[in-house]
This record gives C-alpha cells, sequence and structure tokens, in this order.
C-alpha cells in the first residue's frame, strides 16, 4: 500500500533549507555550525525529501502547462505577467530541480561511499534522470554536469555552464541503467527504505527505469532510430509498467495541517474559492467534440459545475462576440476561451471546476452547489505521473510511426480502456449510484473511437493516438505539451487574441538568468533537439 504524502512530510520539512545549490546563494563558501553535513546526514530522511520534491515538481510542473496546453484558461500572452510559463513563473520549479533533487542525490551518493544502500541509491538515481530528462523538455540545454559542484569547483561552481540537451538525453539513459544494475544488487540485507511510492520493492521500479526509457525513446524517435532499444524492452512486459498495479502515481491526503498535504489543484479551487477557469476548448473536446461519438463518460469525474444556469451577458461579457470560438460549451460548463484577455467577472461561485478525478475533488451529481474543502475526496487525489494507460498510448504512437513488436491499434484500444478504468477505480464511494462510468459507455465510446482508426489514413490515426493521450493526460500537461510538439496534435484552439508565438521551450528562470553569467536568456521559438518538426509547425 502506498503511504500519504502526510506522513513523511513533516520530516522532509525538517530537511528544507539544510541542503541548498550553489544555484541559490554563496554562503555555501563558510562552514555553517548549524547545517548538517552529509557526513551527519540520515540517508532515508534524505530520500524521502527527493520522492517528495519530485512529485512535487511534477505537480507542479502540471500546474505550469496545463494553461498553454489548454487544459486551464490563458490569459493574454504566453509569457505575459499572468501567465505561469514566464521567467518569474517557474523559479520554483528550477528550485524543486536543482536544490530539492539534484542537490540531495549528491547526499546520497556521499553516504553510499560508507554505508552499503543500493535500494536508496538505485531510487534516488530513477528520480534524478527522470528530472534530467523533465527538465531538459521543458528547457533544453541546461547545467548538469557543473551544477551542484560549488565543493567541488569552488567560486566556479556557482556558474555551472549549460550541457548540450542531446548529451544530456544520453546521459539519462545511462543514469538509468546504473540505476537498474544498483537496484539488481538488493539482497536480504539491504537496508529497508520509506518509500511513499513503491513500499521499498525493487521490482517496480526496475519497470520504472524502463518505463522512463520507452518515455525518452518515444521523443527520440524523431532524430534516431530507436525501434531495436524499444523491442529490447518490450520483449519481457515485465520489464516496464504493463498493468495499473505498477502505475506511478503521487498519493496525496486529506491532510490539512502545516504543511498541508492536499492535492494542490484542490487547495486552489475549494479552498478560497476557484484561483481561475479551465479552458473552454477542452470542456467542448469532451462534452460536444468527443471522438467517441458522445459525451465523454468521464466529463463527470474530471470536472464539477457549481451552477445549473446558463451564465447571463455579466458573467459572459464574450457572447456575441465573434473572434470568441467557444464563449460558452453549454450544459452549465462554465470555462473561457484561450488567451481570453477581458476583465473577470464576479463569477467565482458560478464557474466549473476540477472534480474528482484526479485532484480529489468532486464528483458532478448534479448537485450544483458551490464547492468547499470538506466535499469529495477533500484533496486526497493523485497526480499521475507514469501509468499503465499512458504507457499504452505511447507505444501506439511507437507501434504506427516505428517498428516495433505490437500493433498500434491494440496498444490504442488497451490504452483508452486503461484510462477508463483508472478513472472509473478512483475513489467509487464517492460516485452515487446511477452515476457511474458504465460498460455500455466505455465499450461505445471505444468502438467509435476504433472504426475511425481503422478506418482512417496513417496522419489521422496519429490524431487519434494524440487526441486520447491528450486527454488521458489530464492532471500531467507536461505530457501532453511534449506530444504536441512531437506530433502537431491535438488541433488545439488558436488564442482568441494575440498571445505571441507559442512556447517551443520555456524561457530560462530569472533568477537562474539573474544570477548564472553563463546562462543567457532565450527566446521561446527555439527548440529542444528532439524537436525537429520546422517552424510554425504548431499554433
Amino acid at each position: 500500500m502506498r503511504k500519504s504524502l502526510y506522513k513523511i512530510m513533516i520530516g522532509v520539512v525538517m530537511l528544507s533549507g539544510v541542503f541548498y545549490s550553489c544555484e541559490g546563494t554563496k554562503l555555501e563558501l563558510l562552514d555553517n555550525p548549524n547545517s548538517i553535513t552529509p557526513d551527519q546526514a540520515d540517508e532515508n530522511y534524505v530520500l524521502n525529501g527527493i520522492q517528495v520534491s519530485f512529485g512535487q515538481m511534477i505537480a507542479e510542473q502540471d500546474l505550469t502547462m496545463a494553461a498553454t496546453m489548454r487544459y486551464d484558461y490563458m490569459f493574454g500572452t504566453y509569457n505575459g505577467v499572468f501567465n505561469t510559463i514566464n521567467a518569474q513563473g517557474t523559479n520554483a520549479n528550477w528550485q524543486d530541480i536543482y536544490i530539492d533533487n539534484f542537490q540531495n542525490v549528491r547526499i546520497i551518493e556521499s553516504i553510499s561511499q560508507t554505508k552499503d544502500i543500493p535500494l536508496h541509491l538505485g531510487i534516488a538515481h530513477v528520480l534524478e534522470a527522470y528530472t534530467l530528462m523533465t527538465a531538459v523538455d521543458l528547457w533544453g540545454d541546461v547545467p548538469y554536469s557543473e551544477a551542484n559542484m560549488a565543493d567541488d569547483l569552488g567560486s566556479g561552481g556557482f556558474n555551472p555552464n549549460p550541457d548540450d540537451d542531446e548529451d544530456l538525453y544520453d546521459n539519462v539513459i545511462l543514469l538509468l541503467d546504473q540505476a537498474i544494475t544498483e537496484l539488481n544488487t538488493v539482497n536480504s540485507t539491504t537496508p529497508n527504505v520509506n518509500d511513499i511510492y513503491y513500499d521499498g520493492t525493487t521490482t517496480p521500479w526496475i519497470k520504472l527505469a524502463n518505463t522512463i526509457k520507452l518515455q525518452a525513446y518515444l521523443n527520440l524517435r524523431l532524430t534516431r532510430d530507436v525501434a531495436t532499444d524499444v523491442n529490447t524492452i518490450l520483449a519481457d512486459p515485465n520489464n516496464y509498467i504493463s498493468s495499473a498495479a505498477d502505475d506511478f502515481v503521487l498519493q496525496f491526503s486529506t491532510q490539512n495541517a502545516n504543511p498541508d498535504s492536499r492535492h494542490p489543484r484542490f487547495s486552489n479551487s475549494y479552498i478560497n474559492g476557484p484561483g481561475g477557469y479551465l479552458a473552454n476548448w477542452f470542456l467542448n473536446k469532451m462534452l460536444n467534440d468527443s471522438n467517441g461519438g458522445s459525451v465523454d463518460p468521464r466529463i463527470r469525474y474530471y470536472f464539477y459545475r457549481q451552477s445549473g444556469q446558463h451564465p447571463n451577458a455579466a458573467e459572459a461579457p464574450c457572447l456575441g462576440n465573434p473572434n470568441y470560438d467557444f464563449c460558452y460549451v453549454g450544459a452549465f460548463f462554465r470555462g473561457r476561451d484561450h488567451g481570453d484577455n477581458l476583465g473577470i467577472p464576479n463569477d467565482a461561485t458560478s464557474r466549473t471546476v476540477w472534480g474528482l478525478y484526479p485532484i480529489g475533488g468532486r464528483f458532478d451529481d448534479n448537485s450544483f452547489e458551490e464547492v468547499e474543502p470538506i466535499l469529495g475526496a477533500q484533496g486526497a487525489g493523485i497526480t499521475p505521473i507514469l501509468t499503465h494507460s499512458f504507457v499504452q498510448f505511447m507505444l501506439a504512437e511507437l507501434s504506427l510511426t516505428e517498428s516495433i513488436m505490437g500493433g498500434d491499434a491494440m496498444y490504442l484500444e488497451n490504452a483508452m480502456r486503461a484510462s477508463f478504468n483508472k478513472v472509473r477505480n478512483f475513489r467509487p464511494d464517492l460516485v452515487p449510484n446511477g452515476f457511474e462510468m458504465s460498460n455500455v459507455a466505455i465499450d461505445g465510446y471505444v468502438t467509435n473511437v476504433m472504426n475511425s482508426y481503422n478506418a482512417g489514413t496513417p496522419e489521422e490515426k496519429l490524431q487519434l493516438i494524440a487526441d486520447e493521450f491528450f486527454i488521458a493526460a489530464f492532471g500531467n500537461a507536461t505530457h501532453s505539451y511534449n506530444l504536441y510538439r512531437r506530433t502537431g496534435f491535438p488541433n488545439l484552439q488558436n488564442p482568441v487574441f494575440d498571445s505571441g508565438p507559442f512556447p517551443r521551450l520555456l524561457t530560462y528562470p530569472s533568477n537562474t538568468v539573474n544570477g548564472n553569467s553563463n546562462i543567457n536568456q532565450r527566446v521561446v521559438i527555439e527548440q529542444v533537439f528532439w524537436d525537429n518538426n520546422p517552424a510554425g509547425f504548431i499554433e
């Protein structure tokens, strides 16, 4: 059984500020008598810190990318002051990577010089590899080989040079191979770990390491032949995440004590009232434009409607404006169009908010009541990081575009069914009788998609895979960001007002640009190495 996030948060908070990075301050040049040094650190607390900060990083990246990817509504321009992907908005994401992950992994490595802790080390390296890959996907060239090296490089370590992004991807694969080797040396005498993901069992961690490789190969398929590497992993289903039992998710709890361990999106929507809007494009996709030919059966799990009234002109000033594709999508689902920069009406108690899955909110049973913190799963949601559904979608795309074992249609159907089951099996006790997702609804949806898929051209098939992956990835917009840059799908709504160029990469965080003389700010039309699609390929 996976442990609640709250159970280890207190220990992690005690560690925060103890281990910090050369990305931050030159105070590291001084010996602080109150600081814990690596030789004094407890490997269990340090690993807990890595695990929690990693999950929080993925959750925060979803918050960062969701408006760009049309899950949440985006106000104004992509890099405007109100958007989370601007240089100020990503400072915390960068800290998660360099201070809370890379620095603490170095601590684990230091401890391992005097203690035989291959389980701690293997887990830390799996999470480090995923963190590094995520950083490259978002920013391209980033510091790594010289990062967190102030002890070794002296003052030069405060300005680490960025490494080539393609070299870093190769390093991710090597790091995962190293982690697998370490995990395979675990035996009965190996010290146990307090593992919030897989309870200290090595097999799922090895599966996860290989699955992260599959995710890397999926992006790399645009630049090199990956079929042999993928087929090596697929030769044995026990090598990778091939069932929901091995899903890699961060589980939040209902605890609101300091620290608050509820899902951050629950906090944003249910505690102080909705802090934003859902995107009309995504609401419309599930309500009126479903590939399944009817309303998407996941819609009541994904969204909760606070109002059973249609909006009036004061609540939706865009009504009748020809610039808007939607303004209001119907059936009391209230969001906003992408890039809408008109004023915000007094509609907090009538907006549609995130629902039961994945954030632990409330299931939509037509109650149309204002949200409160005591409703639904009370914040005990999940961040889906790598699930069986996601993996099957990745394999569908690889099978369609590369020569890998298994059929693309089979993978696509498996992926959709895994997504429906993941959503349906999340807190079924909170779904009133008569509202649960039925097998008939699921079968009808899947049949319609597969009929379209089997009759489609290769491009139409790729679009269907991307559309369905996008919907299933609700709660992890980073997957969708990679998907969009890789395939050009789904066909997202254009901004209703000029929002500037779509960011093929994020700008570097302002604190890093200001504090590191070896990093110069970029323009957002630059592309990560694996995105070799032409300029203007998307939006």
